[in-house]
């Protein structure tokens, strides 16, 4: 029971994360499928994996898993204000689109998580086809 909880908080926690930034950019169409494309990240890598789980079969764990989405944005969003200031002489309250280590870091978790989980659903459509 403890693991299904935790599993679970593991997801809101994610989705609250990447919903943020779905908020924070959603003005700027182009950041807002960025941060679309990271938060479909989350889901799909997370889901692929409990699916070969349920099935029992093995399949590349791959790029971006929990963890390192979670370092990389993390890093990324403490180091923003410095990036910021060091490029425009501002902070993190200044205009939203103007963030580019969160921006880029959210395009490195949105375009190779979703090719690792691409990658996973491909393997188990293979194992799973008769």
């Amino acid at each position: 029971a403890g693991e299904v909880v935790d599993a679970t908080l593991d997801r809101w926690v994610d989705l609250i994360i990447f919903s943020a930034f779905v908020i924070l950019y959603r003005d700027h169409f182009l950041l807002l499928l960025i941060s679309l494309l990271a938060l479909a990240c989350n889901v799909m890598v997370s889901y692929t994996t409990v699916k070969a789980e349920v099935f029992r079969i093995d399949v590349p764990r791959g790029l971006m898993r929990r963890v390192e989405r979670i370092v990389y944005i993390g890093v990324a969003i403490l180091l923003t204000p410095l990036v910021d200031w060091a490029l425009y002489g501002i902070g993190w309250s200044a205009v939203a689109h103007r963030h580019p280590l969160v921006i880029g870091v959210l395009l490195l978790i949105g375009v190779i998580g979703n090719w690792s989980a691409m990658s996973r659903l491909k393997v188990l459509y293979g194992k799973l086809k008769p």
